[in-house]
C-alpha cells in the first residue's frame, strides 16, 4: 500500500471584524443609554414637580396676653415675687460684675482739663488694664449649686414702687407673615421681602421688665449696693498709680435700672441685672517724669453691670440631639431618646411609657415601636429635694406620608362643566390616605370633598389637595372658558 501524499491545507484566514458595524453598535448603545438617562431626568423632574412639598396651615395668631403686669407697682411686685421664688426653689446661680472699660462709650467719656488734655487722655487709656484689675477687686463672682441657699448672694429688691421713675415691660414683637422677618415695631413694608402690611403681632415667652430710677435718687442706695467715695478714691488711686496721684473725687450715679427676664408662664426668672452709670470726677497730679504738667481735673463714666443668671432644675427630652415635643416612628422601628438634664451630677432618671404596647422604652432611653399604629407619651423624671421634675414627648407610630400627586396637572373646561380629579398619596401604605380639596378662587371654580370640580366663570384657578398627614400639596391648574353654545341673551 502506497502512502498517498497529503495535500497541504491552506491556513484559514481570520475574518476581520466589521469595524463599521462595531462603531454603529457602540453609538447605538450610547444613544440608548443617553435616552434612558434623559428620560429618567424628565420623569424625575416631572415627579418632583408633582410633589410640591408641605404646606402646613398658617399658625393661629397668638392670643392676646390677658392682664400682663403694666403699672410701676405691678412690675415692681412681679420682679420681687420672681426673686422670692428663686430664693425658695434654689436654682443654680452664676453672678458676676462687669465694667465697660473696653467699650467706645467709656473711651469717649474720658475728659481732661487744660492744654495737655489730649496727651493725658491717651496716657490714661494705656493704664486701663491696671485700672480694671483694681475695679474687679472685691467685686461679685459667685457660682452656686442646685439647692444652695441664695440669700447671701442674690440681691433683693427693698423699697417701694414709688421709688421708680419709670417701668416698662416688653414682650411683644412683630413678624412678617410672608418671610418671617421680625421687628420690634410693625413696618408698612417689610425690609426683607418687600411685602406690604404683612406684619402680625407675636408674643415672646418671657417678660423683659425694666425698672428705672431717677438720677441722684436716695432709692438707689436701697436697691444698689454702693461703695463709698473713700473706697472709690482708693481704687482709682491704685488703678492710676503708674502715672498720677489722686487728690479728690466726686461720684454721681446715673441711668440706674434693674432689668429682669422672667418666663411669663412659669414666673421663673432667667436673669437679673443691676445696671448703673458711675460718673467720676477727680483731681489728679501726674508723677515724675510727668509732674511738670501740674494738677489737672479728669472725668469719665463707667457702666457697672451686676448680672445674676439662673439655671432651674429641669430635663429636656431630645430627639437627634435637640429638645423635642414629638417624634414619629414607623411600626416596629427602633430609635433613641437622649436627655439634657439640669440637676446635680449623678441624679437618677426614670423613663416610662404610658402605652408600652405602642412604644416601649428601656432605662437607657432606647425606644421600640410595636406593630400597631398609635400614640404614646414617653416621660423622663427625676427627684430632688422632695420634688419630682418631669419632661414628656409624644411618639406617633405610623407610616408617614411622603407626597401626593393629582392625576392631571392642567385642565381646560367650559363654564358649567364638571371634572373629577383624583389624588394619589405616597407611599401606598401610608397610614393616612385622606386628602382635603381646596380652590384658590371658588368664584371661578368650586371643588367638593371628593375632588369634583365645577367650572363657574371664565378665568384661571388653582385647585389643590392637602394630605391629612404633614400637609403635602399637589395642584391642578384649570383654565375655564365660556360656553359659546349658550349664546348671548
Amino acid at each position: 500500500m502506497t502512502d498517498r501524499p497529503i495535500a497541504a491545507t491552506a491556513p484559514i484566514a481570520e475574518k476581520e471584524p466589521n469595524k463599521k458595524a462595531y462603531k454603529w453598535l457602540i453609538r447605538g448603545t450610547v444613544g440608548l443609554l443617553t435616552l434612558f438617562f434623559v428620560a429618567g431626568i424628565v420623569w424625575g423632574a416631572n415627579d418632583i414637580l408633582l410633589h410640591e412639598g408641605k404646606y402646613p396651615p398658617e399658625a393661629a395668631p397668638d392670643e392676646t396676653i390677658t392682664n400682663p403686669p403694666a403699672t410701676k407697682a405691678e412690675l415692681y411686685d412681679y420682679v420681687r415675687d420672681a426673686i422670692a421664688l428663686a430664693l425658695s426653689e434654689k436654682p443654680k446661680l452664676n453672678a458676676e460684675t462687669t465694667f465697660n472699660l473696653h467699650d467706645e462709650a467709656f473711651m469717649d467719656s474720658i475728659a481732661f482739663t487744660g492744654e495737655n488734655a489730649d496727651w493725658l487722655t491717651n496716657i490714661m487709656k494705656h493704664t486701663i488694664p491696671q485700672f480694671e484689675d483694681q475695679l474687679k477687686k472685691g467685686e461679685m463672682n459667685v457660682e452656686t449649686e442646685y439647692g444652695d441657699v441664695l440669700d447671701a448672694f442674690l440681691w433683693h429688691i427693698q423699697g417701694d414702687p414709688n421709688d421708680l421713675s419709670d417701668a416698662a415691660n416688653v414682650f411683644n414683637y412683630f413678624r412678617c407673615s410672608v418671610c418671617g422677618n421680625t421687628e420690634d415695631a410693625p413696618q408698612e413694608i417689610c425690609p426683607n421681602c418687600g411685602s406690604e402690611n404683612a406684619y402680625v403681632e407675636k408674643f415672646r415667652d418671657e417678660y423683659n421688665i425694666v425698672l428705672s430710677f431717677a438720677d441722684g435718687s436716695d432709692a438707689l442706695f436701697a436697691h444698689f449696693p454702693m461703695r463709698s467715695n473713700e473706697e472709690r478714691l482708693a481704687m482709682l488711686g491704685d488703678g492710676l498709680a503708674s502715672f498720677a496721684k489722686i487728690n479728690a473725687i466726686t461720684v454721681q450715679y446715673t441711668n440706674a435700672r434693674i432689668v429682669a427676664n422672667i418666663n411669663r408662664t412659669t414666673k421663673k426668672i432667667n436673669s437679673l441685672q443691676f445696671i448703673k452709670d458711675i460718673r467720676i470726677t477727680a483731681g489728679i497730679q501726674p508723677i515724675a517724669p510727668l509732674d511738670y504738667v501740674g494738677i489737672a481735673d479728669v472725668s469719665f463714666t463707667i457702666q457697672e453691670c451686676n448680672t445674676f443668671n439662673f439655671t432651674w432644675l429641669h430635663a429636656d427630652i431630645c430627639s437627634d440631639g435637640n429638645p423635642a415635643e414629638s417624634k414619629i416612628l414607623s411600626p416596629k422601628q427602633a430609635s433613641y431618646l437622649s436627655l439634657k438634664i439640669y440637676a446635680p451630677e449623678g441624679t437618677k432618671i426614670t423613663w416610662a411609657s404610658d402605652r408600652p404596647e405602642i412604644v416601649a422604652i428601656d432605662a437607657d432611653g432606647y425606644i421600640n415601636a410595636g406593630a400597631e399604629n398609635g400614640e404614646a407619651v414617653i416621660s423622663a423624671s427625676f427627684d430632688f429635694d422632695g420634688k419630682t421634675y418631669t419632661d414628656t414627648i409624644q411618639i406617633s407610630v405610623k407610616t408617614p406620608t411622603e407626597g401626593v400627586k393629582i392625576d392631571r396637572r392642567k385642565l381646560s373646561m367650559k363654564t358649567g362643566e364638571t371634572a373629577q380629579l383624583k389624588a394619589e398619596v405616597s407611599p401606598s401604605d401610608a397610614t393616612y390616605q385622606d386628602v382635603t380639596w381646596h380652590s384658590e378662587n371658588p368664584m371661578i371654580a368650586e371643588v367638593d370633598a371628593n375632588g369634583l370640580v365645577t367650572a363657574k366663570n371664565r378665568g384661571v384657578v388653582a385647585i389643590y389637595c392637602l394630605t391629612e398627614d404633614d400637609y403635602w400639596r399637589a395642584t391642578c391648574t384649570i383654565t375655564i372658558e365660556g360656553d359659546d353654545s349658550r349664546g348671548a341673551n
